[in-house]
């Protein structure tokens, strides 16, 4: 079985709802933006509305997520999120990495984005849940 814990356990991606719903991009994220902006233009033509979750889950390198999120917030509609995979490696390498560059986005003024710590589970996620909550410029690049 795929869980320890339970026996009945399905992975999330063999489920109805991911296949009706998830649109997975695997590749290197900035040579994939014209394709993922594609996809969503044609959502968006054909009428397809709702909120978006836009998952950012790979160097985990400063500059690598802060190019992302330069690339891909912008598709985020307000109430949508941005999620930053593996935001706790900033403390565990002793760097910047996904949170440092996550929190240029809390900075921004006006406000376009908040932490929600909601999503947490028992207080605890090792992932940054960023909401839209304004429309603004983009991700400023900043070196």
């Amino acid at each position: 079985p795929l869980c320890p814990v339970c026996h009945d356990c399905v992975k999330a991606h063999e489920t109805e709802i991911w296949r009706r719903h998830v649109i997975f991009f695997q590749g290197n994220s900035l040579r994939l933006q014209d394709k993922v902006v594609r996809m969503i233009s044609e959502l968006r033509s054909s009428g397809t509305v709702g909120p978006v979750l836009i998952t950012l889950d790979a160097q985990h390198s400063f500059d690598a997520t802060l190019t992302e999120l330069h690339l891909y917030a912008g598709l985020a509609d307000v109430g949508s999120y941005v999620v930053l995979q593996d935001a706790r490696l900033d403390v565990t390498y002793g760097r910047p990495g996904p949170l440092t560059a996550g929190a240029i986005l809390l900075q921004e003024e006006p406000p376009q984005w908040l932490w929600d710590r909601d999503v947490e589970v028992f207080g605890h996620t090792q992932h940054l849940w960023l909401r839209r909550i304004a429309f603004g410029p983009p991700v400023a690049l900043t070196f």
